[in-house]
């Protein structure tokens, strides 16, 4: 069975759509050692586990110790595509299964987003409002 560590680099070697070749530029080691690193015959060291941690956000000990395709709120790409573990907000254009923008927002989208912005704007706005009527019958008495 594969360690947890290299599911993870598996994991994010997938949803961030990248090949070995891109690892090796990112992490900065050889193509065989990144060979290695996937396929579960050699262990990473602490500099290259930090250098992963900060390239893609993810802390060491969850890099060890979590199967991130199957924590909550992340994207499960062994899950069919559109499926996802718990309600997520992506930005739009956001593919999950890429992890990357690949279009620009719809007509459609920029309306939906216009209108939520006005409805927080009006809901800010009164709740100012009535901040201040409080504040006055605070000062009155």
């Amino acid at each position: 069975m594969k360690n947890l560590f290299t599911i993870n680099l598996n994991y994010i070697k997938r949803i961030n759509a990248l090949d070995n070749n891109d690892l090796v530029k990112i992490i900065g080691l050889t193509s065989s050692t990144v060979s290695n690193l996937l396929n579960d015959k050699s262990t990473p060291n602490a500099e290259t586990l930090l250098k992963i941690s900060d390239e893609f956000k993810y802390s060491v000990d969850d890099l060890l110790k979590v199967d991130l395709s199957k924590r909550k709120g992340i994207y499960n790409i062994n899950q069919p595509l559109g499926q996802v573990q718990e309600e997520i907000i992506y930005p739009l254009g956001y593919t999950p299964k890429t992890g990357r923008l690949f279009k620009t927002a719809t007509p459609i989208e920029n309306a939906i987003n216009s209108y939520i912005e006005t409805q927080v704007d009006l809901k800010t706005k009164k709740l100012a409002e009535r901040l201040l009527e409080i504040e006055k019958l605070i000062n009155t008495k």
